[in-house]
């Protein structure tokens, strides 16, 4: 299943990620190369989150459809 496309620097580096549901992710990815610290832009190109990303990134994309708004979420040290 394909999720999106990884948006790499001049470099080889992931920064961000184009999601096939139009939302973006720009900022960090872990090892795992899922999202751990950055921006969530919504299909119109509109910042909706900037932070930590604590467990899976759809879980933002479900509560910004569902209440139109990311409740930002505490850091996890």
């Amino acid at each position: 299943m394909r999720i999106g496309k990884y948006i790499e620097n001049g470099i080889g580096e992931f920064i961000g990620m184009n999601y096939e549901n139009g939302f973006v992710f720009n900022g960090e990815f872990g090892p795992d190369r899922n999202p751990l610290y950055g921006e969530i832009l919504n299909p119109n190109g509109d910042q909706i989150y900037y932070g930590q990303i604590t467990g899976y990134i759809f879980d933002y994309f479900d509560e910004y459809i569902k209440t139109g708004k990311i409740k930002q979420r505490s850091k996890k040290y």
